[in-house]
C-alpha cells in the first residue's frame, strides 16, 4: 500500500497519490475499501482514469480487471469481472501497467475573459483521456500544449469549459481558436464541432448538443469533435534574411488566417528559405508575420512569402 484518500467530491477530481516508479508491467491495484449504504445512500466510488506524467488508463481499458471482495479477497483473482468505472461494492481495479501511451502533443490556443480575478478553466481530452487542464487567462490567443494519446482519424477530442460566471456584471468566457497536432488542425469556425452543454461528466453525455461554429464559450460545457485527416497540405515559403544581437536572430511567427503555421528564428546574413506546412492557401487569407524580438542591432529583412505559383511582397 502507497497511499490512500477519502473521495468526497461529486464531480471528477484529481488525486495525487505517492508511488514507486511506474514502469511497464508495475502491477497496480485501486482499492475501494468501504463500501456500504447509511439511511438508504449507497455509497459509491467512480474513477474515470489513472495517470501519470506520460501513460494515462481508463478503467474501462481491456487490461484492466475488478477483483470482488474485501480485504485480501480484493487481490485473489477468485471474483473477477471486467474493469468498469463505477464501483458500488468492495474490491480493486487491478491492471499491469502499460508502456508509455501519451506520445502525441494536442496544441489548444485559447483566450479568455476573466472575472472576478479568475481566468477561464479549461480542460482537453482525448478518446475520453483527460489529457490536461489550464486556466486561460490571456486575452490574446495562447498556445497550451498536452501530452495526448496520438491522435488518429477519427480520435474523440473535447474541450471544455468548467468555471462559466457573470461577477459584478462580467461574464467569463473562453474561446477556443484551433486544435492542433501535426500537420493536422480542427477550427471550431469551420462548423465541425458540437457543444454539449453541462457542468462536470454533463459536458460529455450528450444529452444537450448542438452542431456550432461558435468558438466563443459563455456556459459551462464542451466543444466536441472528431480529429481530421492531415489538412495543412500545402506549403508556405519565406524568404528572408537577419542580423544577430547577442548571438540570436529574429524570431518570428507566421500565421495564416490566425492559425500559428510555424515559429522560427531566421539566421541568414543572405537572404535564405523558410518553408512551413499550412492548410490550402486561398486568395483572400490574410498572411501575418510577426517579430517577437526587436532589439537594438538585430534586424530582419523579408523579401517574400510564396507558395505554389503565388507571391506576397514584403514591399506589397
Amino acid at each position: 500500500v502507497t497511499d490512500s484518500v477519502e473521495v468526497r467530491a461529486t464531480q471528477p477530481t484529481d488525486y495525487a497519490l505517492a508511488a514507486p516508479t511506474l514502469k511497464p508491467g508495475s502491477k497496480v491495484d485501486v482499492v475501494y475499501a468501504n463500501a456500504g449504504a447509511v439511511n438508504g445512500v449507497t455509497r459509491s466510488l467512480y474513477v474515470q482514469q489513472l495517470s501519470t506524467a506520460d501513460t494515462a488508463v481508463l478503467p474501462t481499458a481491456a487490461i484492466v480487471s475488478f477483483d470482488r471482495g474485501y480485504g485480501n479477497d480484493a487481490f485473489d483473482g477468485q471474483n473477477v469481472l471486467a474493469g468498469t468505472t463505477n464501483l458500488h461494492g468492495n474490491g480493486a481495479l487491478r491492471l499491469a501497467w502499460p508502456s508509455p501511451n501519451l506520445t502525441d502533443r494536442l496544441t489548444v490556443r485559447a483566450s479568455a475573459t476573466s472575472a472576478g480575478g479568475s481566468g477561464a478553466l479549461m480542460v482537453a481530452r482525448v478518446d475520453g483521456i483527460v489529457v490536461g487542464s489550464a486556466l486561460v487567462s490571456s486575452t490574446a490567443p495562447v498556445d497550451h500544449v498536452f501530452a495526448a494519446p496520438p491522435l488518429a482519424i477519427g480520435s474523440r477530442v473535447d474541450v471544455a469549459f468548467a468555471n462559466a460566471a457573470t461577477v459584478n456584471g462580467q461574464t467569463r468566457s473562453l474561446r477556443v481558436h484551433y486544435l492542433m497536432s501535426g500537420t493536422t488542425v480542427l477550427q471550431p469556425s469551420a462548423g465541425s464541432m458540437s457543444f454539449d452543454a453541462g457542468s462536470g461528466l454533463a459536458a460529455f453525455d450528450g444529452a444537450n448538443v448542438q452542431q456550432t461554429a461558435q468558438n466563443l464559450l459563455t456556459d459551462n460545457g464542451a466543444l466536441r469533435g472528431k480529429w481530421p485527416a492531415a489538412n495543412m497540405s500545402d506549403t508556405l515559403t519565406l524568404r528572408a534574411s537577419a542580423r544577430l544581437a547577442a548571438n540570436v536572430g529574429p524570431i518570428v511567427q507566421l500565421q495564416v488566417d490566425g492559425v500559428v503555421i510555424g515559429t522560427v528564428e531566421l539566421r541568414s546574413p543572405t537572404p535564405a528559405d523558410i518553408s512551413l506546412p499550412t492548410l490550402p492557401m486561398k486568395p483572400g487569407q490574410r498572411v501575418e508575420l510577426v517579430y517577437t524580438n526587436p532589439a537594438d542591432g538585430r534586424d530582419l529583412h523579408l523579401a517574400y512569402a510564396i507558395s505554389g505559383k503565388t507571391v506576397l511582397l514584403a514591399s506589397n
